[in-house]
């Protein structure tokens, strides 16, 4: 449910906070489209994944555009909101894809299965995708080689990703040297090793 994403979301930043950074990354396209102001309201510079997304999908220049992702956030309508006011002359088709994630998790994602053919197919018109949901990247060239090469895919994650890196760029915090990772699951650590 919406509101509990919206918790999350909160848990979420909070938790990432109390790590003193520079910036979070919020990488999911079902909390940036359901949880915008949350993610707009922190102490902490804090990027979601649907505006950068949806402005680079505006920056093809393409008339046919078009957005998957979960079902939850193409039923919130932001994606497509944020898509028309970079893009306010664009026909926008939103598909909701909410096999996509499960599929991809269990590592099966071929070019010729037919539950991509078949949720892709709505799409076959457009001239951009954007790919709203941080998974899809995984299953891009599927994806590409159902619709064509003629179609832009965008990944919101890469959009995202860049956008943070320009951010800190432009305020000089980029890191001179190298660092460290640590990873935190609410799930299975076993199952997010595996998947990793």
């Amino acid at each position: 449910p919406r509101e509990q994403m919206r918790t999350i979301a909160r848990q979420n930043i909070t938790f990432a906070e109390s790590f003193d950074v520079k910036v979070i990354l919020a990488a999911c396209g079902t909390i940036s489209s359901n949880a915008p102001d949350i993610i707009a309201a922190n102490a902490t510079k804090t990027i979601g994944v649907l505006l950068p997304g949806a402005e680079r999908l505006a920056a093809t220049g393409r008339k046919e555009l078009g957005v998957i992702a979960t079902k939850t956030s193409i039923e919130s309508g932001a994606f497509q909101l944020s898509i028309s006011r970079f893009a306010p002359d664009a026909k926008i088709t939103a598909a909701a894809c909410p096999d996509f994630v499960p599929m991809i998790e269990s590592g099966h994602y071929l070019p010729d299965d037919p539950m991509v053919q078949r949720i892709v197919a709505p799409l076959k018109d457009v001239g951009a995708l954007l790919l709203g949901c941080t998974h899809y990247g995984l299953i891009a060239d599927a994806i590409c080689e159902y619709l064509g090469k003629d179609v832009v895919l965008v990944g919101a994650a890469d959009a995202s990703a860049e956008t943070m890196v320009r951010y800190l760029r432009d305020c000089d915090m980029l890191a001179s040297g190298g660092g460290s990772e640590s990873y935190y699951t609410s799930g299975s650590t076993a199952d997010f090793e595996a998947l990793a």
